[in-house]
């Protein structure tokens, strides 16, 4: 993934295709769960404010873990999947821990849960998905460089033993 040419820039572009996906991960939440919560008020109004919150955390997370999927299944280069799903949620924790570290008591008490529930649930999901997809699927095609390598490595110590 990360081969570099002989003028030091990377051979391929997978991980800056993999930062914007996980950037558009986020985006996709975050409609989500707004369009979401909107609806539910609509459709729940006898619902109590305690499940409202817990379908508004729970749907966004089970639609991301469902995208996740199926982003894996039509994407032809898997590792950009997994990556930028990865990265959706590292940069989701970053701001959590910068959010705690900034505000105060009250306010990080006001928006924690509420980006809690709007960008880290459904981008942990997603990672989830993907990261169990990606392994399985590694499990059926095996990885042909690592393959190589380990031919020419098996090659290497049979010359060295004769």
């Amino acid at each position: 993934m990360f081969r570099f040419t002989k003028e030091g820039r990377l051979q391929s572009l997978s991980l800056m295709y993999a930062f914007f996906l996980g950037l558009g991960v986020l985006f996709v939440d975050f409609i989500l769960s707004n369009r979401l919560a909107i609806w539910f008020e609509a459709w729940f109004p006898a619902m109590s404010r305690a499940g409202k919150n817990a379908l508004g955390i729970l749907v966004p997370a089970l639609l991301c873990g469902l995208m996740a999927w199926a982003l894996f299944a039509l994407l032809k280069k898997k590792r950009i999947v997994l990556l930028g799903y990865w990265i959706a949620l590292v940069i989701a924790l970053i701001v959590v821990i910068a959010m705690a570290i900034e505000y105060d008591a009250a306010t990080a008490g006001a928006l924690l849960p509420a980006f809690l529930g709007i960008f880290v649930a459904p981008a942990a999901a997603g990672a989830a998905v993907v990261t169990l997809l990606y392994v399985l699927w590694r499990r059926r095609n095996p990885d042909p460089i690592r393959e190589e390598e380990q031919a020419l490595a098996e090659k290497a110590e049979e010359e060295e033993q004769e």
